[in-house]
């Protein structure tokens, strides 16, 4: 990286860490954006079913099995609870009874996975039938499922540590603190508070109208400050006089 002309990150997090350990001279965040004519804004209602959302079910670090413990703590039994599960290839998410875990989570009646893969426009489609989302990541570059999903009016509750926290203020930040990391994952890693985790949750559905209202919000943020063609913006005012100095 030290070799390299100039850095580009996507997130205030990796910009931070990039100038901390000194890896290059000339460092610059870029974010990643949305097309705002596929992200579309969705005005939701709730239905006689509340349903979260988590996507990412195969990674332990997108932490769909908190999110199932979460959801059978709160609502297990309350048939109108529903969780929709968007997992690349089959969840290892199992089902806690007691004080085992059991068989996988596909058994539960509440409980729906997707296994296959989705076009941009389904899983749009997908983010637009949720009324919340949920994504107690360990950690990311970016996170450009929580970012879409609040890009969408979705209710988010996710991380608000790494670069996740560039924009978890928009619907719904979650707790965390730094721990050491473990198995192949090496350093410092975030891990969410599983308290306030379930506060959130619970909150979702509780006072689910202000959530909606403060994800609408933060939709209408995202529209007007990051869609693909502000983020072009930022590239070209970077690479202005780099450009010009060649021709």
């Amino acid at each position: 990286m030290q070799q390299q002309d100039e850095i580009w990150t996507t997130s205030n997090f990796c910009l931070d860490v990039f100038k901390e350990y000194e890896v290059n001279e000339t460092i610059h965040m870029v974010p990643h954006g949305i097309n705002p004519e596929v992200w579309t804004i969705q005005e939701r209602t709730l239905t006689e079913d509340f349903i979260f959302l988590h996507v990412g079910g195969t990674s332990e670090r997108k932490g769909c099995q908190k999110v199932v413990d979460a959801f059978l703590d709160l609502f297990d039994g309350q048939s109108n609870m529903k969780l929709l599960i968007k997992s690349s290839g089959v969840s290892e998410a199992r089902w806690r009874r007691e004080n085992y875990y059991g068989g996988n989570i596909d058994n539960h009646p509440q409980v729906t996975v997707i296994h296959s893969d989705l076009s941009e426009t389904d899983l749009v489609k997908m983010y637009h039938k949720a009324h919340c989302l949920v994504y107690p990541t360990n950690g990311e570059g970016f996170g450009f499922i929580p970012f879409q999903g609040i890009a969408t009016g979705l209710p988010t509750i996710a991380t608000n540590l790494t670069a996740t926290a560039d924009f978890a203020e928009l619907s719904m930040p979650l707790k965390a603190s730094w721990t050491e990391g473990n198995g192949m994952h090496l350093g410092l890693w975030a891990e969410p508070d599983l308290d306030d985790l379930r506060i959130q949750m619970k909150s979702a559905v509780d006072d689910w109208e202000n959530h909606k209202k403060k994800a609408m919000y933060g939709a209408r943020t995202i529209h007007g400050n990051q869609t693909w063609d502000h983020i072009a913006q930022q590239v070209i005012s970077i690479l202005g006089d780099k450009l010009h100095e060649r021709v």
